[in-house]
């Protein structure tokens, strides 16, 4: 019979340095696998996320499908180009398919269709364009173009005027100067009193318009202003009040 110290097939006893490299093995291999459950779902998604063209997945998203309507803008600009404003007209379309918010396409497309004869089309593109960026100086202008061809001497000039104000930079003054001054021209030569009326009455209109929203915008800086210098005197009360409790002062 065998003794109590000793069991049958038993093989020898790991070694100290033998125990130490299987537990750091153990470790190792936890550490790796670690890393890749934490690694790869992120690099799959993003791998996938840049090689379709469908993806959904927000921090790749917008820039692919901004990076598609550009693509298609680019085109229509080289159609526009050669003058083939129907192939421009085509492909602006496209981009505004890809990416409806691209009012840089609606304005483009605005001028293609004005080329065309398409006035109903150009408006209906500035209009757009204006309700997604009103602070776009160009669509203005591609608005008065529009206004103009359809007839719409008053509205023109004043479109032109809002694109003056709204032009900041002051990068596209003279080009709105010159159009200004030609359609002046322009409706002087029409030699009709009913228009010239027209339009000086609904250039005042759009002087006070103008006047009274500057004010508002002016009243609203001024509160905000004012809101930031009370709030500013609060702290610096409430600054004075801790160090008086504190004896710091």
């Amino acid at each position: 019979m065998p003794t109590s110290g000793a069991r049958t097939g038993s093989t020898s006893a790991p070694t100290t340095a033998q125990t130490r490299a299987s537990r750091r093995a153990h470790r190792d291999e936890q550490k790796n696998a670690f890393f890749v459950v934490k690694k790869t779902p992120f690099n799959a998604t993003r791998d996938a996320a840049m090689s379709s063209s469908t993806t959904t997945w927000g921090p790749f998203a917008r820039l692919k499908t901004a990076k598609r309507a550009r693509a298609h803008h680019d085109d229509a600009c080289a159609a526009f180009a050669r003058d083939a404003y129907d192939e421009a007209d085509a492909a602006f379309t496209r981009a505004l398919e890809v990416d409806p918010r691209c009012h840089f396409a609606l304005c483009s497309r605005a001028l293609a269709r004005l080329r065309m004869g398409d006035v109903r089309g150009a408006l209906r593109d500035t209009h757009m364009c204006l309700r997604e960026a009103p602070e776009l100086p160009k669509a203005w202008y591609r608005r008065a173009q529009a206004l103009e061809a359809d007839g719409q001497m008053a509205e023109a000039m004043n479109a032109l005027g809002e694109a003056e104000r709204r032009d900041a930079s002051a990068a596209h003054r003279p080009q709105l100067e010159r159009a200004m001054s030609d359609l002046r021209k322009k409706i002087e030569l029409m030699n009709d009193a009913n228009v010239r009326e027209s339009v000086a009455r609904s250039e005042a209109r759009r002087a006070i318009d103008v006047a009274d929203e500057d004010a508002d915008a002016a009243r609203r800086r001024l509160a905000k202003r004012e809101k930031w210098e009370a709030s500013e005197r609060a702290r610096a009360d409430g600054h004075r009040d801790t160090a008086r409790k504190l004896n710091f002062d």
